[in-house]
């Protein structure tokens, strides 16, 4: 999985690398996506260079560099802020439910929330119970497949 930059820059601006559970969770929700949106969400990913752990551990966000705006490919969404997809998962070893959502704002991935702090469930492994593809009610005539626009406006965090 993707780091979002380097040690030193997550020193300074207080990022973190995503736990296992995390990059898991984060992996199956973007492979949950139609193609078209799951690989502009990928491309999007890897453009940011910070993440950023909520005190709660409840919640990831992603952010683009401060300088030097990638040219970035938006997501289709007809509203400012909405769920692209939602996810429900057992934890094998310790039989938790988890739920997890990727959230969109502004047409780019900007974060992806729990129903609990996962970074320290560790490697037991996931079962996935549940997927509801939230995206449908957000996109114009629910379809994923309309133009997609790219912009250079400043996406700055």
């Amino acid at each position: 999985m993707h780091a979002f930059g380097t040690w030193l820059s997550r020193f300074l601006r207080g990022g973190v690398l995503l736990s296992s559970a995390e990059q898991w969770l984060l992996a199956e929700m973007l492979q949950a996506l139609p193609v078209q949106l799951s690989g502009l969400a990928r491309r999007q990913l890897a453009s940011f260079n910070l993440a950023q752990r909520e005190i709660d551990g409840r919640s990831i966000n992603f952010y683009l560099p401060r300088r030097g705006v990638p040219d970035l490919q938006l997501l289709p969404t007809a509203e400012i802020e909405c769920p692209l997809v939602r996810i429900t998962v057992r934890h094998i070893a310790s039989g938790e439910i988890v739920h997890a959502t990727l959230n969109a704002v502004n047409g780019r991935v900007f974060c992806m929330s729990f129903s609990r702090a996962v970074a320290g469930l560790g490697d037991g492994g996931f079962e996935v119970l549940d997927t509801a593809e939230s995206w449908r009610a957000f996109f114009p005539e629910g379809s994923p497949n309309i133009s997609l626009k790219r912009t250079n406006q400043s996406l700055r965090d």
